[in-house]
């Protein structure tokens, strides 16, 4: 009989999570993004040299890039935004092919150089290719500020999926309840990267988008330096209650 009795207890209790109402909740994104004028840049340059012997071209590449960062450096950059961001070098072999031995050795190697005043970039720019580099792979226009902006942009990210949770259930005569779950997607930000082989990343929609950090009167230069958008995208779960604040 005990036995029995359980089993029928069992029975009814998974009778009863089956039928049991589930939680109801609403699912919004809300994102934000802020355009703000950069104020600093990366610059990406390159020194190549080939020769015939591996130590002459390696002797070689070392030289231009001491003469590269000698002059950086009596610019005004600083130790700590230089950086050798990779090298390498590769075999060249004789027009027709391995076969008919080796022409030279072609060594390459890469600088990352951080511009704290991006209305110095041209002249940095020029500066690296009379010095040394003879590569101009591209730069990147950034903000010092990225913490600030971000902060900023989040918080009306958090503000857009409110509002576009309380529309969506104000449609369907209810509202929303407390948060069940917040996760952060995207954050960060995009802009032009100049690059011959790259673009920037493309301007994706928004909920909310602010102008900020306007420019000065300095002189216009080569590279105009426009603007950036810092962007930031929040998930919000929220519980779905009646009007009258008892879940359906």
């Amino acid at each position: 009989m005990l036995v029995t009795a359980l089993l029928l207890t069992s029975s009814l209790l998974a009778q009863s999570a089956a039928y049991a109402p589930t939680s109801r909740t609403v699912n919004v994104t809300g994102e934000a993004v802020e355009y703000v004028t950069p104020d600093e840049a990366v610059l990406r340059v390159g020194v190549e040299t080939f020769a015939a012997d591996l130590a002459a071209s390696t002797s070689a590449n070392d030289a231009r890039g001491g003469d590269l960062v000698k002059a950086l450096h009596g610019a005004g950059i600083e130790e700590k935004d230089i950086q050798a961001d990779h090298a390498d070098l590769e075999i060249v072999y004789q027009r027709d092919g391995i076969a008919q031995g080796i022409a030279g050795y072609r060594m390459r190697r890469a600088y990352s150089v951080t511009v704290r005043d991006v209305h110095k970039l041209d002249g940095i720019v020029r500066l690296a290719l009379k010095s040394g580099a003879n590569h101009l792979d591209g730069y990147e226009l950034q903000t010092s500020q990225l913490r600030k902006y971000r902060d900023a942009v989040r918080k009306r990210a958090i503000a857009a999926a409110r509002e576009k949770g309380e529309a969506l259930a104000a449609e369907l005569g209810c509202r929303i309840g407390d948060p069940v779950s917040i996760s952060e997607g995207y954050y960060g930000w995009f802009g032009n990267r100049g690059s011959w082989s790259s673009g920037g990343m493309n301007v994706m929609s928004q909920n909310a988008a602010f102008a900020g950090g306007a420019g000065g009167g300095s002189e216009p230069a080569a590279t105009p330096i426009g603007q950036i958008g810092v962007r930031a995208q929040i998930t919000v779960v929220f519980d779905l209650v009646t009007r009258a604040g008892a879940p359906r």
